[in-house]
């Protein structure tokens, strides 16, 4: 009978390489196994991609014992309700977290929506959400039952500190990692985790003091790229975002001989860059779904890589739409929507149907016809529910505390973000 895996050995010095370590210590503490971190080099890595989480992330997190509260203690951490979009022209599109209207008889909300433009409204699609105004407005209220209309209720998620949140994980793990020589040999480990983080470490991130901090970070598009400009408590950060098409870590196949390659090594997804955490711990969680019970995994690694290659279809697909790349799988999928506003079923974890609505429409992709079941409503019924939702939205978001007001609270709750530096070059 094969011996089980009882050494483990990932390459990196950044948040990758130490969020990796947290996640599959908390898994496999009970076990006998060892978990070591051999940096490349002498430096620990920002990892700056990391910088947004996003709900879905938070949610993960919290699952492996990264709460919302413990994130907060972080200094530099600030909350978020969404993301602008600011196209070439200076046209800013808000996108808030969580879902855009209800989806009445049966009937997804934005083919009610669509009737209702051609009939003459003049409200952008997501502004029916809460937190559509609140970001318009510098307000700020986390997800809770009290400020849900109906069944709807917008999100919020965090940016951190890349750098703190790895300096957290390395003093919470100290006495349970160990960490090699940069020279060491992990070729004698029973399971090889290459997590680099950004393959380009030439790349820099310079601090950008744009006022105080907003509730969204800002995605500006000019000339083919684009870059992140992110908040935090310590300032904004600027983080280029490099153009081109996806690719991936040699073809579909991140587990091979080597070892398992995670991360940003693992793909490079312009335009999905504020979904790195949710892709790695998609990554950190198949992996444990899939955990070999013994050094030699061969069927593991090939349906791992099966499992990732489906799900990269959709994150190129995306990527592609949303870095203004050509792929065939999103060029039919944005025929069909512009046609009918029709997202068919997906097969993956991380993306949803509504994922794809969201984004083409906020990237101006309007369906020509909207789904006749919206007319189970009448003209006269969809005209007062779409009224009575904009009245209630108005009324919940008025409630909402100013983000200054907010971010105090916050400090009187976990106490204060002191000594929050700018966050360094990477």
């Amino acid at each position: 009978m094969a011996e089980p895996i009882r050494s483990i050995c990932i390459l990196g010095n950044g948040l990758e390489a130490w969020l990796t370590a947290h996640v599959l210590y908390k898994a496999l503490g009970g076990e006998a196994v060892s978990i070591h971190i051999q940096p490349l080099d002498s430096r620990i890595h920002d990892d700056c991609a990391y910088t947004i989480l996003r709900p879905s992330a938070l949610v993960a997190l919290d699952q492996f014992g990264l709460n919302l509260q413990g994130l907060l203690r972080l200094p530099a951490t600030l909350p978020s309700l969404g993301q602008v979009l600011r196209s070439a022209s200076g046209v800013d599109t808000l996108l808030p977290y969580g879902g855009q209207g209800v989806d009445w008889a049966g009937t997804s909300f934005h083919h009610h929506w669509l009737r209702a433009r051609q009939a003459g409204l003049r409200h952008p699609y997501f502004a029916f959400s809460p937190g559509y105004h609140a970001m318009a407005s510098d307000r700020f209220a986390p997800p809770d039952r009290r400020n849900a209309i109906g069944p709807m209720q917008h999100e919020s998620g965090l940016h951190v500190s890349t750098r703190e949140l790895t300096e957290n994980l390395r003093l919470n793990l100290q006495a349970n990692i160990i960490v090699l020589d940069p020279t060491a040999n992990c070729e004698q480990a029973d399971l090889v985790i290459h997590a680099p983080g950004a393959p380009d470490r030439n790349s820099t991130l310079d601090p950008v003091h744009a006022g105080p901090p907003k509730p969204y970070a800002v995605r500006v598009e000019a000339g083919g790229e684009s870059r992140l400009q992110i908040p935090l408590r310590s300032g904004w950060l600027d983080l280029p975002t490099p153009a081109g098409p996806a690719k991936r870590h040699c073809g579909n196949s991140p587990w091979g001989e080597d070892g398992l390659v995670v991360g940003l090594a693992a793909a490079h997804l312009p335009g999905l860059e504020d979904r790195s955490m949710d892709r790695l711990l998609f990554e950190l969680e198949t992996l444990l779904e899939l955990w070999p019970r013994s050094g030699v995994h061969s069927a593991e690694a090939l349906e791992y890589n099966r499992l990732w290659a489906q799900e990269a279809d959709e994150w190129t697909a995306l990527s592609a739409l949303s870095a203004d790349q050509e792929d065939q799988r999103c060029q039919a999928r944005k025929a069909v929507f512009r046609r009918r506003g029709y997202i068919e079923p997906l097969e993956s974890r991380t993306i949803t149907p509504e994922d794809w609505v969201e984004a083409f429409i906020g990237r101006g992709v309007i369906p020509a016809h909207y789904d006749r079941l919206s007319e189970r409503l009448t003209d006269p019924q969809l005209k007062s529910e779409l009224q009575k939702f904009t009245d209630a939205v108005g009324r919940t978001v008025r409630e909402f505390p100013s983000f200054p007001s907010y971010l105090r609270a916050i400090d009187r709750a976990v106490g204060p973000a002191t000594d929050a530096k700018t966050e360094p070059s990477a």
